[in-house]
């Protein structure tokens, strides 16, 4: 059997008490003995590559920032040149996150190994273990320069075609997509509340990414970004996990304090998948 962690959209702004829960949760997950957790962007809030720095340093310390323990995609928030607060200067609307992109990249270099294209990070391929392959996509529109498109998801079809092609190389149980964007346009039928304005997929729109994923031979898809916790089939026996949000960014509690998700997933030779959320309310864990 082996395991891995699911973390997404932890929204750090600082080195704070923030910073320290998503790091207890991250300890946590270590605690379950896993062997490799997968992060599905959005570590900081509007590009704070300092925090970045801090937050790939500790995971350092704990022995856990190699490539066969560690895999982190980034999300739009990752890449965010600016808070929305800022965008009041009109030179704000000219720049775009691709710098921000690049200096990110630059961070996870020491645990995202794998390149599928030779001149760029993403989309990557891991060999986890003769049972699991993994492929880690970049879904942010990083060069696009108008803010209000920042949050939108872009996929391209010759990153969906190198995927494929990896996960044909080898015959295994389990072939995992990690990405932040949500494949889905809807809201979700769900017990916990989902935001209203969350913008998934643009480029293209959110079916025909469903219908690549699927087309890939993947088996599961782990993504961030809806802050929504649960799982469902997207057919052909292709999973879905959204992992909600580990930074409690949503279901705030009168005193201000929020739970924080992540997910267990426990992926078997047979090609059993079992999925055992991890809910921390408030400061203790539920589960």
């Amino acid at each position: 059997m082996y395991v891995l962690a699911h973390f997404s959209d932890f929204h750090l702004r600082a080195i704070d008490e923030e910073f320290d829960r998503a790091l207890a949760l991250i300890d946590d997950a270590l605690d379950q003995g896993v062997d490799h957790i997968a992060i599905t962007g959005d570590i900081v809030d509007v590009a704070q590559i300092d925090v970045v720095a801090a937050f790939m340093k500790a995971l350092r310390a704990r022995s856990w920032g190699t490539p066969d323990k560690l895999t982190i995609t980034p999300g739009n928030h990752d890449i965010f040149p600016v808070a929305w607060s800022a965008l009041r200067s009109p030179l704000a609307l000219f720049k775009r996150p691709t710098s921000r992109f690049e200096a990110l990249c630059r961070k996870l270099r020491s645990c995202n190994s794998g390149r599928l294209f030779s001149n760029a990070m993403f989309p990557l391929g891991k060999c986890l273990s003769r049972d699991v392959l993994l492929a880690g996509m970049d879904t942010t529109r990083n060069e696009m320069y108008m803010p209000w498109q920042w949050s939108q998801g872009e996929l391209p079809e010759e990153d969906i075609d190198q995927v494929q092609e990896f996960f044909a190389s080898r015959s295994v149980a389990h072939r995992i997509v990690a990405m932040h964007h949500f494949p889905y346009d809807v809201e979700i039928d769900a017990p916990s509340p989902t935001p209203k304005d969350c913008t998934n997929f643009h480029e293209p729109d959110a079916e025909t990414v469903r219908s690549w994923l699927r087309w890939t031979g993947a088996t599961l898809v782990l993504c961030g970004h809806h802050h929504w916790s649960g799982e469902r089939s997207m057919g052909r026996n292709c999973r879905l996990v959204c992992t909600g949000s580990s930074g409690g960014l949503d279901n705030e509690y009168e005193d201000g304090d929020s739970d924080r998700t992540y997910h267990i997933i426990e992926l078997h030779r047979s090609g059993r998948v079992r999925i055992v959320p991890r809910v921390f309310c408030g400061e203790e864990l539920d589960g």
